[in-house]
């Protein structure tokens, strides 16, 4: 999509000289964008784990439901795509295609940082078929090389500005959270402003501790159940 903004305006996507960039024709060319990322990566894998005998299934509305746009789409997020690469690892992993499953969150993971939240689910539904057997094993070093050339070949270009890559993936030195962005910390920070109180890194620290240990105590968590035969059929 940068391609084809350099084309239409080379002005949209031009190093430093962009930033700030507010024009209307711009917005418009990101809004679409954004739509039609939804459309052709989200949309149709949302049809593909739908349950065929359940036409208004749960996965089907939440394809059609407003927050995607009104939210996401407001402030030129293109969250669908990494959400359509989680899901195509999903469908991959139903059809016991582990390999490409794991390729396609590695590519979810590289393309967008949010898939972290997954990424628990994803591990313990690989790992637990296959820990205990001679066989599963060597499954899961396949798994484990996949994992890493994907990386390999995402990182590849960014080799000499690794650090800076990181940088910008996890911006902490702008803090846990923004003002806007509403997550635990910042819904805390009405009733104790931890900011005030406690040093960044303080609360790096605590965030990691304390996200790291409620996680693990969910570990077959929702992404688990997808796998069951309830979701694919309906209820009365």
């Amino acid at each position: 999509m940068g391609h084809v903004a350099e084309v239409v305006d080379g002005s949209w996507v031009e190093l430093h000289g962009s930033r700030g960039e507010e024009s209307y024709e711009h917005k418009i060319y990101m809004r679409v964008t954004v739509l039609l990322s939804e459309l052709l990566h989200l949309t149709p894998l949302f049809l593909l784990l739908s349950p065929t005998s359940c036409p208004l299934s749960p996965l089907l509305l939440l394809a059609v439901t407003p927050s995607q746009p009104l939210i996401d789409h407001g402030h030129f997020q293109y969250n669908s795509i990494s959400l359509g690469l989680t899901l195509l690892a999903v469908l991959a992993l139903k059809h016991g295609w582990v390999c490409t499953g794991s390729a396609m969150f590695s590519l979810a993971l590289n393309y967008k940082q949010m898939s972290l939240y997954h990424a628990l689910p994803f591990f313990f539904c690989i790992l637990g078929p296959r820990y205990n057997s001679w066989s599963g094993w060597k499954e899961l070093v396949k798994v484990g090389l996949t994992v890493i050339l994907t990386f390999a070949l995402c990182w590849l270009p960014f080799v000499s500005t690794a650090g800076d890559v990181l940088t910008r993936m996890f911006p902490f030195n702008r803090g846990l959270f923004e003002d806007k962005v509403a997550n635990f910390w910042c819904s805390i920070s009405v009733l104790v402003k931890v900011r005030d109180i406690f040093a960044r890194v303080t609360l790096v620290r605590a965030a990691l501790f304390f996200h790291s240990h409620l996680r693990s105590s969910f570990p077959n968590s929702s992404l688990q159940r997808i796998f069951s035969s309830q979701v694919y059929t309906c209820s009365d």
